[in-house]
């Protein structure tokens, strides 16, 4: 089994978010994480086999007292099933945790690929 360490938002970024996902989703393009049943978040760090505890650990042993972010569009992930992503631009604090992007939506169509850029 996959795991993965996130960050939530706070309520108004959530609901920022949570906003442009509707957005997607009326348009029909691809799949948002909300979805899945997955609350907004950044995503930390996805570990295709791991021991939960040992995860705790490396979340425990990374102290961050800083965690302002932005979200800066956007990125893609090319191939097959496009995804687009926001780029976070992190506080020192979070840049010293190694945290990486903010899936908007998943397996999108080559032909809604443009429609999604322009959310």
């Amino acid at each position: 089994m996959a795991y993965g360490i996130g960050l939530t938002l706070d309520d108004m970024l959530d609901a920022k978010v949570r906003e442009i996902w509707r957005q997607f989703e009326a348009a029909r393009i691809g799949k948002t994480p909300g979805q899945f049943d997955e609350p907004p978040h950044i995503t930390f760090s996805v570990f295709p086999l791991g021991n939960p505890s040992t995860l705790i650990e490396l979340v425990d042993a990374t102290p961050i007292t800083d965690t302002k972010i932005r979200l800066i569009p956007f990125g893609a992930f090319l191939g097959e099933k496009r995804v687009l992503y926001y780029n976070v631009v992190l506080s020192p604090g979070l840049m010293e945790a190694h945290l990486k992007h903010f899936t908007m939506a998943v397996d999108i169509d080559a032909e809604d690929f443009g429609r999604g850029v322009e959310i």
